[in-house]
């Protein structure tokens, strides 16, 4: 049974999470004016399509991209907890929701 990608994203959501708020190292994706990011906006539109298509490993690396630009918005993670339940990965995907609802706490 293959977990090195598994084991790799699940260390990186507890470190997403274990940062404080506003500790990330680049500044918000979601400029003052409610614009996503445009290279974020590019990885989550590629990731979405990617998913509808059942190709998961390219829509983890985009949604696992996503996470790299900015760590607390929600839709990434949800994402991820998609593409981990599509393949079977429930543990993965359990961790990827409950990051998801911490989210929408702090909003």
């Amino acid at each position: 049974m293959r977990r090195g990608p598994v084991a790799a994203l699940a260390a990186a959501m507890l470190i997403a999470c274990s940062k404080p708020a506003g500790s990330e190292t680049r500044a918000s994706a979601v400029h003052p004016d409610g614009v996503l990011d445009p290279v974020l906006l590019a990885l989550l539109d590629s990731a979405a399509a990617a998913y509808r298509n059942n190709d998961l490993e390219s829509a983890r690396r985009h949604y696992a991209g996503a996470l790299a630009i900015d760590s607390t918005l929600a839709a990434p993670w949800f994402g991820l907890f998609l593409v981990h339940r599509a393949l079977g990965q429930g543990e993965v995907a359990d961790s990827a929701l409950r990051i998801v609802r911490r989210l929408a706490q702090r909003e």
